[in-house]
């Protein structure tokens, strides 16, 4: 159960360090369009929104059996244009280039997160070996 907890509890500071990252991410993506609301605050909001939107929506569509995934990404993708949009107070253009820069932040995340949890995952959910 300990073992659990730690991974759970590296889990969420991977989260969080994911979120800042996006953050960041986005934060330069908004100064590079000329956002002028563009701080690192609204950024870490917009980082924090979308990345609920996004997982939310594409696990609730995932069930429908084809195209629910897709849909379901696309959905956030719509909904992650909006709040990039209010948060930052800019046009659907430069709400894209900075998504994109959140999409590119969470693949790095990703990538991060799964090249740290998979021994840890593999070895939690191995059989031991019980020798006769």
């Amino acid at each position: 159960m300990a073992e659990l907890l730690g991974v759970l509890g590296a889990l969420v500071a991977l989260l969080a360090l994911a979120t800042m990252l996006a953050g960041l991410f986005m934060y330069v993506a908004a100064k590079m369009a000329m956002v002028p609301r563009a701080t690192f605050g609204r950024a870490v909001l917009a980082a924090i929104c979308c990345s609920i939107a996004d997982w939310t929506l594409t696990v609730a569509f995932s069930p429908v059996p084809l195209l629910g995934s897709c849909s379901g990404f696309l959905i956030g993708l719509a909904v992650s244009l909006i709040i990039i949009m209010v948060v930052f107070e800019a046009g659907a253009g430069k709400a894209f280039m900075v998504w994109v820069f959140h999409l590119l932040a969470q693949i790095v995340a990703l990538f991060f997160i799964l090249i740290l949890f998979t021994g840890s995952l593999l070895s939690f959910f191995t059989i031991p070996f019980i020798s006769p």
